[in-house]
């Protein structure tokens, strides 16, 4: 998922936390992962973008481990500079 902002404290949503702010999201994106579980997903970053702008991300993912078969990662937060 993709958002413009995190939040302060996670949001308890099915039984993982979900540290992105719902109001502020862009998107949802498909990612597949290799043999070892790792995840890899390029999104260029548009061209009229303006500088300084924040982003935040955060992986979701359906595993039959994880509470409610779902497990999230942290947020990462990161500026266009």
């Amino acid at each position: 998922m993709l958002g413009l902002q995190g939040t302060a404290s996670p949001l308890a949503i099915l039984g993982i936390d979900l540290w992105l702010d719902p109001t502020t999201l862009i998107g949802g994106y498909s990612a597949s992962v290799d043999a070892l579980g790792s995840a890899r997903l390029g999104l260029p970053i548009p061209a009229g973008i303006p500088i300084g702008v924040t982003l935040a991300a955060q992986f979701v993912a359906i595993d039959a481990c994880g509470p409610q078969g779902l497990t999230a990662s942290d947020a990462l937060a990161f500026a266009i500079l």
